[in-house]
């Protein structure tokens, strides 16, 4: 076979594999659209889009670079990416000094390692606080190792006198509570908790802590890592390896039918909602799945307006997964929204700097 004929057939797999990509990467937008549940193509395809984005690009490099009119393509598929890729990814430095209302911050944080001590505790609620955190939103706060989640929050009444707990969510605020509920899940051991808090005379707003349920990514991977391990890569490593994955992307839809049903659940008592709302957790779901559409709603992403590069919330899988959220109503902007760096849990906490200003509604 000649070069001219090896150049042909690349060219042919590439083309095969950009119309693919073209295919998979609508599919996937469009995924979250509807429920899971009966749909295991599309929510997979929503689950790997940014692998099917990066590669698109890769495509548009090399047609662009082949001169070729099939670059058409893939940047179609770029520019139907757009807002999607505006949720993991926005342009732009953290700003210095900014000038906000209310500061949010939510964060997973995983019963603090187990820590007996309660000293764990109270660094995680220092670092927020001294982030400027008005509110703090937690999943997973009841600490089992100790057993001593009152005592926890009795050291918090200083910074954050006023708070709510119901099962493992927890939200403590410098403001008044006026009152608040809790939205346990039915068949799981995951919620949510909502609280009035009025935060000045003319603004009372409903915070909502979600905790999702889980999507089993973490287990599957622990396991998929020791297979990796296994020693030569032998026929069998390789075989638990593969089981493994296939489990991942199993428990992966499986618990996203599940968290679809728990979204609706939310979104009905959003809707019955006299107040603005912010509202924010650990969704367990990357964006633009059915849980991030219905729990957005006719509210805004925080990360749209006031992120800053790449957004990376949980620590595992490479640390390439966005799965916390603040979200808000409109008449509020995000003018700051970031996470931390921190070593106290498998996620990170993620906090939004709020304006009511009139600006905020331009």
């Amino acid at each position: 076979m000649g070069k001219k004929a090896v150049k042909k057939y690349f060219s042919a797999v590439i083309l095969t594999i950009t119309i693919f990509l073209f295919v998979i990467i609508l599919v996937g937008l469009y995924g979250g659209e509807v429920s899971p549940e009966g749909n295991t193509l599309r929510a997979t395809a929503t689950m790997l889009l940014p692998i099917f984005v990066a590669l698109n690009l890769l495509t548009l490099l090399y047609w662009a670079i082949r001169r070729s009119w099939f670059v058409l393509i893939p940047l179609v598929s770029m520019a139907c990416s757009y807002r999607y890729v505006g949720t993991i990814f926005q342009f732009g430095s953290k700003p210095e000094d900014v000038k906000y209302d209310l500061a949010v911050a939510t964060y997973n944080v995983h019963r603090f390692n187990r820590d007996a001590t309660g000293i764990v505790s109270m660094e995680v609620v220092n670092t927020l606080q001294r982030q400027g955190a008005d509110i703090i939103c937690m999943q997973e706060f009841d600490n089992a190792a100790s057993g001593d989640v009152r005592t926890v929050l009795e050291k918090c009444k200083e910074l954050y006198p006023h708070q709510v707990l119901s099962k493992d969510l927890a939200i403590l605020s410098r403001y008044p509570i006026k009152e608040s509920k809790a939205m346990p899940f039915e068949f799981s051991n995951n919620g949510a908790l909502w609280a009035d808090v009025q935060v000045s005379k003319e603004h009372l707003i409903r915070v909502f802590n979600v905790h999702m349920e889980t999507t089993g990514i973490s287990g599957n991977l622990h396991q998929a890592a020791k297979a990796a391990a296994g020693q030569g890569g032998t026929k069998i490593d390789m075989m638990m390896q593969e089981e493994v994955r296939g489990r991942l992307t199993d428990s992966y839809v499986f618990n996203g039918i599940v968290r679809g049903g728990q979204a609706v659940q939310i979104a009905n008592e959003k809707h019955n909602t006299p107040h603005p709302i912010i509202l924010c957790g650990d969704f367990n779901d990357v964006p633009y799945s059915y849980t991030y559409l219905t729990l957005l709603g006719q509210l805004k992403d925080g990360f749209r307006e006031g992120g800053h590069g790449f957004a990376s919330t949980y620590n595992g899988a490479k640390g390439l997964m966005r799965i916390d959220y603040i979200f808000h109503s409109e008449g509020m902007k995000s003018v700051d929204y970031y996470t931390l760096d921190t070593e106290y849990s498998d996620h990170k906490p993620v906090i939004s700097k709020i304006t009511f200003h009139s600006e905020a509604q331009e």
